[in-house]
């Protein structure tokens, strides 16, 4: 049989981007296939499971991972599948294990791949570490976290298999990416349920700064990504090219709903990684793959407070 439209293969389907991601992609007329472990929480992709074509296997597993993509031969992979990006993530191992070996096992079962056209990785704007000018591509590196580590890790070696092996790969760098289906214990979540719910939320520092995306611009540039022969063996930075506070974040969120309500300055924890300056230079995917972020703050927040409204339920117990 004749095969007539493109197979992607994604890993981290089951949260929050790759939710997203998964069904632009059964949009677009792609077949779509998933890497889930046992474990995955599904609840992102219920409706649309019969659509997809699920692989049980594991990233920590070599044979599991060669085994299922030498079968299904895609033509695109979208590697998202990612450990330590939320408080909760603390196990230093399986970030090793995930981020960095995991990375690894999956480029090299795509040395099996007969007509690969392209290996799409996630990466990190905490691979730049703290930096008081706007993060360009061409800075060295300097995470200060270890998630930041592993995640530079992660696109070394997509440009190792690239020069040696000739593997496809771009590496896309996001900053902080918000939207429907992102996890609770997140600003925009924790923000966002408690207003609707008419609950003060509890903040840290209302100045920690982040550069925030908007998952619809995200999903955009990821297919960009996979479609553009320019953009092979590059990195790109995923970014609005603003910064935002937190408390520029929360009247936003307040403003669309309509709320009274005041936070909680201080009544949660400063997290290690909280900023006074992180913003992204983004000026290489425009020229390279067209992309601008096509939704303001106030757009995406819009869009984002309309689905948690319809979706409120989903958060009573996360």
């Amino acid at each position: 049989m004749t095969k007539n439209k493109k197979t992607a293969f994604v890993t981290g389907a089951s949260g929050f981007v790759g939710a997203n991601l998964v069904r632009a992609l059964l949009e677009r007329g792609f077949s779509v296939h998933v890497l889930l472990r046992l474990s995955s929480p599904t609840w992102r992709l219920e409706e649309i499971l019969p659509k997809l074509t699920r692989h049980d296997g594991d990233l920590a597993d070599d044979g599991s991972t060669t085994r299922i993509v030498e079968k299904i031969q895609p033509d695109v992979v979208f590697h998202l599948a990612t450990y330590g990006a939320y408080p909760k993530d603390t196990d230093a191992e399986r970030l090793l294990d995930v981020n960095v070996a995991g990375t690894h096992r999956l480029l090299l079962a795509c040395r099996g791949v007969k007509n690969l056209s392209r290996f799409v990785y996630t990466g990190s704007s905490s691979e730049y570490g703290l930096q008081k000018e706007p993060m360009r591509e061409d800075m060295l590196p300097k995470p200060h976290t270890l998630y930041g580590v592993t995640k530079a890790s992660g696109t070394m070696l997509c440009e190792y298999f690239h020069r040696v092996y000739g593997i496809p790969t771009v590496v896309l760098r996001p900053f902080s990416v918000y939207g429907p289906w992102e996890e609770s214990g997140r600003l925009f979540p924790d923000i966002i349920t408690a207003l609707l719910k008419n609950k003060s939320p509890a903040l840290a520092i209302p100045d920690a700064v982040r550069d925030y995306v908007y998952v619809e611009d995200f999903v955009d540039v990821l297919i960009r990504a996979a479609d553009a022969s320019e953009a092979v063996g590059k990195i790109f930075n995923v970014a609005g090219g603003k910064e935002m506070s937190v408390q520029k974040v929360f009247e936003t969120i307040a403003r669309v709903i309509g709320s009274e309500v005041l936070p909680r300055y201080g009544a949660a924890a400063p997290r290690h990684y909280d900023a006074v300056a992180w913003v992204g230079d983004a000026s290489k995917a425009h020229k390279v793959l067209g992309w601008t972020p096509a939704h303001s703050l106030e757009e995406g927040v819009t869009k984002t407070v309309l689905w948690f409204r319809e979706h409120l339920g989903d958060y009573d117990s996360r």
